[in-house]
């Protein structure tokens, strides 16, 4: 289906507008190439896995992608954040809505289930005001009425003038409330602090391994994981994803063989273990296990300190 770009004057005439597009007929298209990486299920990476295009062209700078106590305390709203609840009820649909703020632009980017919004965005922290400006502009897909609909998220948008905060710890949750106090939206900011360092991998799928030829870091900020032992080298992306709190993926990854050493039976077991994982949490001070959709550990991390 074409995408078409749309000027909206005003956040009234959002709504009405997108009331009237919001038809039974077909799902968003979205562009870009899925990994043709085999899994353990059998099947290939999902289009959960992909990045819309649309959302490509919009890049925060790094400080935007990490949110600090003292944000917290001065009331910044900056950032990625995940729209976790409308109206008290939790969207449901096949892409997970989202709203990005870029805080040195006073812009706003949104993907409301079908359609991609983009427009300003005024806050003052010391009367915690918010609204959306009458600049909205959106795309013009069609889109079916699964759950929350694409309608009923831009209605709360245009309802919104102020806000709230709560930490609850290692998330962030941002309430927007309408003109009567009515919390219209609620928006969830993950943080994956708790993944940058170094590490080493401890056990796959489950079962204890050593690898001691291989010390990698992730680097949360910069979007990448990297490293290299003596017989081994990886290198690729991380993705910190919207649609389920600690939810991840890795891509683009290549390992390669450094040195002349034997072949061993994990290199693939690891390749797709690192592929299939899908949300990463912290075990301990020192570990993080990395887990599938499915909720069952593919990788066991311990943090360590390469001299």
């Amino acid at each position: 289906m074409k995408k078409i770009l749309k000027y909206i004057p005003g956040a009234a005439a959002l709504t009405l507008l997108l009331a009237f597009t919001a038809c039974n007929v077909s799902s968003p298209s979205y562009t870009g190439k899925t990994s043709q990486t085999q899994h353990r299920s059998g099947g290939k990476k999902s289009h959960r896995d992909v990045a819309p295009h649309d959302r490509q062209q919009f890049i925060l700078d790094k400080s935007a992608k990490t949110y600090t106590p003292e944000d917290l305390r001065k009331g910044v709203v900056k950032g990625d954040w995940s729209i976790v609840q409308v109206n008290g009820k939790t969207p449901v649909g096949q892409e997970a809505p989202y709203i990005k703020f870029d805080l040195n632009n006073k812009q706003v980017y949104a993907y409301n289930g079908c359609n991609h919004l983009n427009g300003s965005y005024t806050y003052k922290p010391s009367d915690k005001t918010l609204r959306f400006g009458d600049d909205m502009i959106s795309t013009m897909r069609a889109c079916g009425e699964t759950g929350i609909t694409d309608m009923e998220i831009n209605q709360a948008m245009a309802s919104v003038r102020t806000y709230s905060w709560e930490l609850r710890d290692p998330q962030f949750f941002l309430y927007l409330y309408d003109s009567k106090g009515t919390c219209v939206l609620t928006l969830m900011h993950q943080s994956f602090d708790f993944l940058n360092g170094s590490w080493a991998v401890k056990a796959i799928d489950d079962e204890a391994v050593d690898i001691p030829d291989l010390r990698f870091v992730i680097d949360v900020n910069d979007s990448r994981v990297f490293g290299r032992g003596d017989c081994l080298s990886i290198d690729g992306k991380l993705l910190t994803e919207m649609d389920a709190p600690n939810s991840i993926s890795f891509q683009a990854l290549v390992l390669t063989r450094t040195g002349n050493c034997p072949v061993t039976d994990y290199e693939n077991d690891l390749i797709v273990a690192f592929e299939d994982a899908a949300t990463a949490k912290p075990i301990g001070p020192t570990k993080v296990m990395l887990y599938n959709n499915h909720n069952i550990p593919v990788l066991e991390l311990e943090r360590i300190k390469i001299k």
